[in-house]
């Protein structure tokens, strides 16, 4: 896994001959394999949901089922789509330019439920006032 970098710099015996750099790359490299695994596996399942629930995700899928040969390939083609945006809405703090303001709404509003009064700052008003 770490091919090609040197990691015997300072290396202890009481650790296997690896210093602390070899250690956290092959940790580093590890979380990204695993997070890759996760991906491939959930963005189907992301794909499904989407389209259910969002009517742009559905014309989407629809639209890219007429012109591929399999429904596996629409659907890996919308699970990048979805994680494009993701990772927009996550880097760049930006809103889901497909979302619609009254499902946005409603999320912020239940967000604000589960948050406890002295955190909230006012986003919702108390029962007992």
């Amino acid at each position: 896994m770490t091919a090609g970098r040197n990691t015997s710099r300072s290396a202890s015996p009481r650790r296997g001959g690896r210093n602390c750099v070899g250690l956290v790359v092959e940790l580093v490299e590890t979380l990204v394999e695993a997070a890759w695994r996760a991906i491939r596996t959930l963005a189907p399942h992301c794909v499904w949901c989407s389209a259910g629930v969002s009517p742009y995700w559905k014309e989407q899928y629809e639209k890219y089922l007429k012109r591929m040969r399999k429904p596996q390939q629409a659907i890996v083609v919308i699970a990048r789509k979805l994680l494009v945006a993701v990772w927009h809405v996550l880097t760049e703090e930006e809103t889901d330019e497909h979302a619609s303001e009254e499902d946005l709404a409603y999320k912020m509003l239940v967000l604000a439920w589960d948050l406890d009064e002295d955190v909230r700052m006012g986003l919702t008003l108390s029962a007992n006032p």
